[in-house]
């Protein structure tokens, strides 16, 4: 989009804020009060001089009842990088790319597993709960593997099972990893 149709869609915001807004009998200050952005911001995107965010636009619609007419003012946001962070949730092997700072404990895991896989014994990964245990083996361990981090011939391609234990841990690991071993369902 080019600055001045951007500059024409941020003009057109404004003035269906500004409608919208005295319409409600409601003061910037209000307004700055039921939506939690300030009144200096608001100012600027009612006047045009700040471009309207989609979130801003959702919640004006919410808060002067305008059934999303503001929100389809709103001009798109050009080449909008991804969020590299997932909030609460843990990262995922599709987020190796912004998983940082965890390179040695993604390097001692993928050690402790070769030992295992030469002793052929299972390795457990275990930790206070939110100190990063489903990211580090998601977006740390299994990307590692799928990279040919282990020695093993073929390694890279062996299957991956991600699984929550729940209260039985055994019966849910026999009913994951089953289908993986060819075992019928039910036969564990």
């Amino acid at each position: 989009m080019n600055s001045e149709n951007g500059s024409r869609k941020a003009q057109g915001f404004a003035a269906a804020l500004r409608r919208l807004r005295h319409t409600q009998g409601l003061s910037l200050s209000q307004l700055s009060g039921l939506t939690h952005y300030s009144r200096g911001y608001l100012s600027n995107v009612e006047n045009g001089h700040k471009p309207a965010t989609t979130d801003l636009a959702r919640r004006l619609d919410d808060v002067l009842r305008a059934q999303g007419a503001l929100a389809g003012l709103v001009a798109p946001a050009e080449d909008t990088p991804p969020c590299p962070y997932p909030g609460l949730a843990a990262f995922g092997p599709e987020d190796a790319r912004w998983f940082f700072g965890r390179a040695r404990s993604t390097a001692a895991l993928v050690g402790r597993v070769t030992e295992c896989v030469d002793r052929d014994q299972p390795l457990i990964v275990f930790g206070a709960s939110g100190v990063g245990k489903s990211s580090l083996l998601s977006a740390g361990l299994i990307p590692a593997l799928a990279a040919g981090a282990l020695p093993a011939a073929g390694s890279a391609g062996w299957p991956v099972l991600v699984m929550t234990p729940t209260a039985h841990p055994t019966a849910a690991l026999a009913e994951h990893a089953a289908p993986l071993l060819g075992i019928p369902a039910g036969v564990y």
